[in-house]
Formats: C-alpha cells, structure tokens, sequence
C-alpha cells in the first residue's frame, strides 16, 4: 500500500492497476510452485527432478496463457501488465530458490536412480 500512492500518481490508476494484476497472478504463480516444490521435497531422486522440472513447464505455460488472454481480451496495459509480472516474479523466485537450497542442505543426499 506504501507503494500505491507514489504508482497511481507517477504512472495513473490503469497503470497500476495492470502491475497489481500482474503481482497478483505472479503471486498465485509462486503459491503453486511452493506448494508443488513442497510435495516434490518429499520424494527422492527422479521424481523430484520430474516434478520440479514439469512444474517449471506447466508455469511457463500458464503465464503464457495467460499474457495471451490478457493481450486478446482485456484492456489492460499489456505493458505495464507484464512489468508488474514479471518483477514481483523475479522477486518471488529468489525466495523460492532459497527455501528449496535451505531444505536441500538439510536433507540427506539422495541417489538418482
């Protein structure tokens, strides 16, 4: 919210209504890997690469899906959109990256067979 005054003013309301949506459905986007990346934790070798690797697939899917629906069928900003997206995206993977390092160290070394 601390930010929102300064988004509105500099850049309008559409502007930062688009980059909102885009935070919004990039958060969405990060709660799916997390919970994905949890259950996956709990498996062992290949499973685990197959799991986190399809989920990065069907992520990268989805946010394609969804630029093309926004570009067709919306008015947003596509832009702007796409900023706000892509920024707290980068932002969050950094967090995901960290909890997966953090409980990969912790856990005993897996075989890949």
């Amino acid at each position: 919210m601390i930010l929102a005054y300064p988004l509105i003013h500099f850049l309008g309301v559409n502007n930062f209504i688009a980059i909102a949506l885009g935070a919004g459905f990039s958060l969405f986007i990060i709660l799916l890997a997390f919970l994905a990346n949890h259950w996956a934790l709990s498996l062992t070798g290949k499973s685990f690469l197959r799991v986190v690797l399809g989920g990065m697939v069907v992520r990268f899917a989805l946010v394609g899906l969804v630029l093309f629906l926004v570009w067709k069928y919306t008015r947003v900003n596509l832009y702007a959109f796409i900023g706000g997206l892509l920024g707290f995206y980068f932002v969050l993977q950094v967090f995901e990256v960290k909890f997966i390092q953090k409980y990969l160290l912790k856990k005993p070394k897996p075989s890949l067979e």
